[in-house]
């Protein structure tokens, strides 16, 4: 083997041997950031003004408030 191979061999092993999992949010903190997010990003005054829901993400749709549906289908909160 050539040596800059050994030694792209060895960095690369050595970061798989020292690497360590993933860090992931709680499902409670996962959901607090998902609603602050929705909460300050535009999707209020979009519903509001371009799509004309007067309650914005409170507008109530087959039984679900609209919040309820982007949190479920796109906020990664799943409720069974």
């Amino acid at each position: 083997m050539k040596p800059y191979r050994i030694i792209l061999f060895s960095i690369l092993f050595s970061l798989l041997l020292y690497s360590t999992p993933g860090f992931t949010y709680s499902k409670d903190t996962h959901e607090v950031l998902n609603k602050k997010a929705l909460e300050i990003s535009n999707a209020v005054n979009y519903l509001e003004e371009d799509l004309g829901f007067s309650e914005g993400i409170e507008e109530v749709i087959n039984k679900k408030k609209v919040r309820q549906w982007i949190m479920e289908n796109y906020g990664g909160i799943r409720r069974k």
